[in-house]
């Protein structure tokens, strides 16, 4: 898996494109999204949206859902990466991912464990980050050589607090979108394919937000200096919640060059006593390194 988000949730890891990398750590936070910012003085703002200019500054347009100090969160999402001649195993495949993500007392997230398939139930990925570590676990076509050793579908690293927080699940203050440059396109059934509702057979959540069956779209397009336009689409549900963000990027003959989407499913929100302690464990499957 390849992942490197560019646009986290919450925080800024960096520029404002999506990148994409490959058979390292780097690649691990499966999250996406996120810290759009407040075109500065001075830029000028495109026929699309977007500026021109200096990189963007100011606060972020997303908020993470209150009350979540002390719980457990817990999610399928549907993820979709695609580049242009991309040497990733699953570029260009649709995965679903089990996402499990715990929030210490003072609201900031402190483990996160993600398993990613494929849509016929296949294995592709395990991540698991907290505060001591970080551990990666590929399918076996996927397996890593790490300097001076032997090929192995286990990776192991630094934890950093910046990708947990890149995790914490988004929603959108639509109010705030167009000083940020996006534009409402209108509303109606979400446009990308969410996974099925599914809770784990674990005491009832103590809160949940459910997809809606219509959301809000908005848009917004960044130009960057010798390369196509990224075209960032938003879709907000009626409690907020980000139910689809997708970059995608085109040549001048309509050539998708790259495109990267994240539609989630049912947020559910646990009292972490209700939560096994397997739920932040390895499972380590399909891997007997």
């Amino acid at each position: 898996m390849r992942l490197l988000v560019v646009i986290a949730f919450g925080i800024v890891v960096g520029g404002l494109v999506v990148a994409f990398s490959h058979g390292s750590l780097a690649h691990t936070v499966r999250a996406v999204p996120s810290a759009d910012k407040a075109a500065p003085p001075g830029a000028t703002p495109n026929a699309g949206g977007g500026t021109a200019g200096p990189s963007q500054i100011g606060p972020s347009i997303f908020l993470a859902p209150p009350g979540l100090a002390g719980k457990i969160v817990h999610e399928y999402r549907t993820e979709y990466i695609y580049r242009q001649g991309g040497p990733d195993i699953a570029n260009g495949r649709l995965l679903t991912e089990e996402i499990w993500l715990q929030f210490g007392i003072n609201g900031s997230p402190t483990a996160y464990h993600l398993i990613a398939r494929y849509q016929d139930g296949s294995f592709h990925q395990e991540i698991l980050d907290n505060a001591s570590s970080s551990t990666v676990v590929h399918e076996p076509a996927e397996a890593v050589t790490p300097p001076g050793g032997t090929p192995s579908c286990v990776e192991r690293g630094q934890p950093d607090p910046k990708l947990l927080q890149a995790a914490v699940p988004a929603f959108a203050n639509e109010a705030s979108l167009p000083a940020f440059l996006y534009h409402r396109i209108g509303s109606g059934a979400p446009t990308k394919t969410r996974p099925a509702a599914s809770t784990p057979p674990i005491a009832a959540p103590a809160r949940s937000y459910p997809p809606d069956s219509s959301v809000d779209y908005w848009t917004k397009q960044t130009v960057l200096a010798g390369q196509p336009p990224i075209l960032t689409r938003l879709e907000v549900g009626n409690q907020g919640r980000v139910e689809l963000y997708e970059n995608q990027q085109l040549d001048a003959r309509g050539t998708v060059l790259s495109d990267f989407w994240q539609a989630p499913g049912e947020l559910d929100v646990y009292n972490a006593a209700n939560v096994p302690a397997s739920a932040f464990q390895l499972t380590r499957e399909g891997c007997n390194d």
